[in-house]
């Protein structure tokens, strides 16, 4: 199969030489959308018990792809026979571009919420039958809470290299 789509790629290419699929974004969607036309000529035809539906396994998909990318990117010295290294040594020139951060993030940020919420008291819901400014009060504190989860996480991941920034528009 990896023979099957080396070809596809190496004939997308060619259809925009000089220009390296790589470094243009033209020639680069181009490729993606070859590959998807080779990989899903094969794929396997829908049951009825089983609509076809791409979108659902999106997420798993996509943190599988960024796991791996994050394994090249930080791939070191260290382990010099690791395959990830290997890699990483081949495309050195891309390895500033996959967004492998936003998933550390987001799981950072959360746990971060859940031990603010813990300490200013605001892991419980106001009761249902509490006035309405109590609840105004409580959600005001909450939305502080997130805010200053959300900066601190940043501002350490930005201290170690990390840049969650980086992937808002998330690649995957």
């Amino acid at each position: 199969m990896m023979q099957i789509l080396g070809i596809a790629i190496d004939r997308a290419q060619d259809t925009f030489t000089p220009r390296s699929w790589l470094n243009d974004r033209d020639a680069f969607d181009f490729v993606v959308q070859t590959f998807n036309a080779a990989i899903g000529a094969i794929r396997p035809a829908d049951t009825p018990d089983r609509p076809n539906d791409p979108s659902e396994n999106y997420r798993a998909s996509a943190n599988i792809a960024r796991s791996v990318w994050k394994d090249i990117v930080e791939a070191d010295e260290a382990r010099p026979f690791s395959k990830f290294r290997n890699i990483n040594a081949d495309i050195p020139s891309l390895l500033s571009r996959p967004t492998i951060h936003r998933g550390e993030y987001e799981q950072r940020r959360k746990e971060r919420e859940d031990v603010l919420a813990d300490q200013l008291g605001l892991s419980d819901w106001p009761l249902e039958n509490d006035d309405a400014a109590k609840w105004k009060e409580w959600g005001q504190k909450r939305a502080a809470m997130i805010i200053q989860a959300r900066h601190e996480i940043e501002k350490e991941m930005i201290e170690e290299g990390k840049d969650p920034r980086l992937d808002r528009e998330d690649t995957f």
